[in-house]
């Protein structure tokens, strides 16, 4: 439920355009890409959507501060590495790895 409260301030997406690096230098990104990431969201690594809270005010879409401070972190935190580590396999453990699987295999029949 979108709050009334008198101390919600609503800003227009297109004010936090500035604070977002464009792909060039001095440049920012299209104003349609703030949109998108409120309806469509975007893709994180394991395959889920995070969207942007976003409400629609008359003929604008519009987003608070903290919401969008909010889905920057998630954002960020999705790309950071977790605890477990997902590194590459030397060619030993590679090596490893597959004589135990064929081992396995084997013990299975097939």
């Amino acid at each position: 439920m979108v709050s009334t409260s008198p101390a919600t301030t609503y800003r227009k997406l297109t004010a936090y355009l500035d604070q977002i690096p464009g792909h060039r230098r001095n440049s920012r990104p299209h104003p349609s890409t703030l949109i998108r990431w409120a309806s469509v969201g975007v893709k994180l690594p394991d395959g889920a959507r995070l969207r942007l809270r976003a409400v629609r005010l008359g003929a604008k879409w519009v987003t608070r501060d903290d919401w969008f401070a909010e889905f920057v972190e998630s954002l960020t935190n999705a790309y950071i590495a977790t605890d477990s580590p997902a590194g590459f396999r030397t060619p030993g453990e590679r090596s490893d790895a597959s004589k135990a699987a064929e081992a396995k295999l084997k013990e299975l029949g097939l």
